[in-house]
């Protein structure tokens, strides 16, 4: 009759011992965390937050520490002067990380961190080129078709190891979740060590510093992912990504003096696509560039610039009449283009289309994209070749009795597929680089795909001089070729285009031109000796005079016109059709 408690055998005892622990090792659960533990726990975000970046910094960052490296060779500071930049590039990149407070927000930053530095790291490292506004620009504006060639199995093998793998790592790490004041003094503290590892660095090497960083600004360009971020944000907010419904009229009107019983004009300009002077045989070139072209009375202005080093700047540049010094994507959007002002004025004009688009300078109605048509024979999976752009040409001169201006924007020699944008019949190069990755491509196999690209520009251009020739008894015809921007092709590492204008290499921005016409329109249009433009043609020009070219021989007058910007201004007998700048 008496409780007892039944006794507890050993090997329930040795169970016992065994789940739970020795008594000295049980812990009350509202008992303190011990310190070895607490601060490992402290210190899992900061050497997680260090290491990302670290990586980011060294494994991200090749062009930038290359250039670093080169730019101080022959510094007496060179160790301070590195050691400054490393914090320059690294210490951001931590404070960022550390203002993403929790566990789940630091991996999701971290990881969108690494995916984003390893494909800028990609294009600046393969190409070597800067991401910049106008580069983000590029990307936004590009058609499926161009990008598709830049797109290969490179980049995704390069993303999934600097970009996918680190970011797996970074969520599979174990990470304590602290008390947030605990959380927030931890972060603070993490970014507070990094500013002070900056500011001591800045404060060291301060004069040797500052004058390395006004003497090499550019080095910012490149450092990633911070530059690009910024490109990408500043871009975002811009208000010039998309011209306002209506416009602001240019200062353009129909001379009072203009003839009026003469033939309609019928001017054809070529917006060509990434072709460089250099590889022009009229400009010098070894190889037969422009056998085409040769026989057809071309006058040819060897030194051209562009007005920038994409597409994205150059052809709303071209149109605007505000000139490189002064053009701007916010400064053109507001007023309408000299097409836009021409087709207000009673020209007819059009865009014809095989690349990416009129960049704002042309109207939804009087533009047709033809770059994704599927025509046998002038298109294939890459697209369509350039002489789709004058099948049914005889469509856009309906009205047989209004000037008319057309352009046609060719797919030309857009890279890095080069090999993609000739027909097989008209490549007369080989081998070919046939590879998205220009880098594993030989020089030679480079040059051979690039160089098809320009003699096939070269007939396409011959087709159109052809097709203007047969119409030149009912109008005064002529034709302007010139390329947007040129095309850098290993030269010094550089790929592609699109660096900044101000540290462009030449290959990107000295551009071939060419123009022809009917005798006709250099009687009565253009009143100009032929021979007198060919020697005018050797002086420097640049994409400027586009516009003020246009002007005169449409009849238009403007006190924007610059007759010294113009390219027949020099040999103009009789130039009623246009004022000078006042």
């Amino acid at each position: 009759g008496t409780n007892r408690k039944s006794p507890v055998t050993m090997s329930e005892r040795e169970a016992f011992a065994t789940a739970t622990g020795p008594a000295s090792e049980l812990q009350h659960p509202l008992q303190p965390t011990p310190k070895r533990g607490r601060w490992r726990d402290m210190l899992g975000a900061p050497l997680l937050i260090a290491a990302v970046a670290l990586f980011i910094v060294a494994a991200d960052n090749g062009p930038f520490w290359r250039a670093a490296l080169n730019a101080t060779q022959s510094d007496e500071h060179r160790l301070g002067l590195l050691t400054t930049l490393s914090a320059l590039v690294l210490v951001p990149l931590v404070t960022v990380l550390s203002l993403a407070l929790g566990t789940k927000l630091l991996r999701v930053v971290a990881a969108l961190l690494l995916l984003v530095a390893a494909s800028c790291g990609y294009f600046m490292t393969e190409y070597g080129v800067i991401i910049d506004q106008s580069m983000i620009r590029n990307a936004v504006e590009t058609t499926a078709l161009e990008a598709t060639p830049l797109l290969g199995g490179a980049y995704f093998l390069h993303v999934a190891l600097y970009g996918v793998l680190p970011a797996i790592v970074v969520f599979a790490v174990p990470l304590a979740r602290l008390r947030w004041p605990t959380e927030i003094l931890t972060r603070l503290g993490t970014a507070a060590v990094a500013v002070l590892f900056l500011a001591a660095t800045m404060y060291v090497n301060y004069a040797a510093a500052v004058f390395f960083g006004r003497e090499n600004d550019d080095l910012r360009l490149q450092i990633n992912p911070a530059y690009p971020l910024w490109a990408a944000a500043t871009f975002g907010m811009s208000s010039d990504k998309e011209a306002p419904t209506v416009r602001t009229p240019l200062g353009v009107r129909v001379a009072a003096a203009a003839a009026v019983d003469r033939k309609p004009a019928l001017v054809v300009l070529v917006m060509g696509e990434t072709a460089r002077a250099d590889r022009f045989s009229f400009n010098g070139y070894e190889r037969d560039t422009n056998r085409y072209t040769r026989e057809r009375g071309v006058v040819n202005f060897p030194s051209v610039v562009s007005c920038g080093t994409s597409t994205a700047e150059s052809v709303p540049c071209i149109f605007s009449g505000l000139g490189q010094a002064k053009f701007s994507h916010a400064a053109a959007m507001k007023s309408e283009s000299i097409v836009g002002a021409m087709q207000r004025l009673g020209i007819d004009t059009f865009w014809r289309d095989n690349s990416t688009g009129c960049k704002d300078v042309c109207d939804a109605q009087h533009f047709e994209q033809r770059a994704d048509w599927t025509t046998p024979d002038l298109c294939d999976a890459t697209g369509c070749f350039d002489e789709l752009l004058l099948e049914d040409f005889d469509a856009l001169l309906a009205d047989r009795a209004r000037d008319h201006l057309i352009v046609l924007h060719q797919r030309g020699s857009h890279g890095p597929a080069y090999n993609t944008d000739v027909p097989q019949w008209a490549k007369e190069y080989f081998p070919e680089c046939d590879l998205p990755n220009l880098r594993n491509c030989d020089r030679a196999a480079i040059n051979n795909s690039y160089d098809n690209t320009i003699v096939y520009t070269d007939y396409f251009v011959s087709r159109v001089i052809d097709e203007l020739d047969k119409r030149s008894a009912d109008f005064d015809t002529a034709m302007l070729y010139v390329s947007d921007h040129g095309e850098s092709l290993g030269e010094n590492g550089l790929y592609l285009h699109g660096l900044p204008y101000a540290m462009a290499p030449h290959e990107q921005t000295e551009v071939p031109m060419l123009f022809w016409a009917s005798p006709g329109f250099y009687a009565e249009r253009a009143h100009v000796d032929p021979q007198c433009l060919r020697r005018s043609a050797e002086h420097n020009a640049s994409h400027d005079a586009i516009f003020h070219t246009l002007l005169p021989i449409f009849g238009l007058e403007s006190p924007l016109y610059d007759e010294r910007l113009d390219l027949m201004g020099a040999c103009r007998g009789d130039r009623v059709t246009a004022v000078k700048n006042p």
